[in-house]
């Protein structure tokens, strides 16, 4: 998935169905992107991960019993303009 976004936003993929098993999410963005930070949300929007570090590069592990629907979002925190930011969701 992708979005330009810029400093100070963020975009949320809602009503992603996340089957059951270990799945990894990460995002990226373009040279602009200085600080990315990724959150993942149950059914209910509590944040059941994230990763908030101070970096452009953020990834999320997380094991799932039961396929279930999350919802994923993505922030931009710190960068200089828009730029491309996209988000890849990965089964092993």
């Amino acid at each position: 998935f992708g979005y330009l976004l810029e400093e100070d936003e963020g975009a949320t993929l809602g009503n992603l169905t996340l089957p059951a098993g270990r799945t990894f999410l990460a995002a990226t963005g373009g040279e602009r992107i200085q600080n990315l930070d990724l959150y993942l949300a149950d059914g209910d929007l509590a944040i059941v991960r994230s990763d908030n570090d101070p970096d452009a590069y953020p990834m999320l592990e997380y094991d799932n019993p039961v396929a279930a629907p999350f919802s994923v979002r993505v922030e931009v925190a710190r960068a200089r303009g828009i730029s491309l930011v996209l988000l890849g969701v990965f089964r092993r």
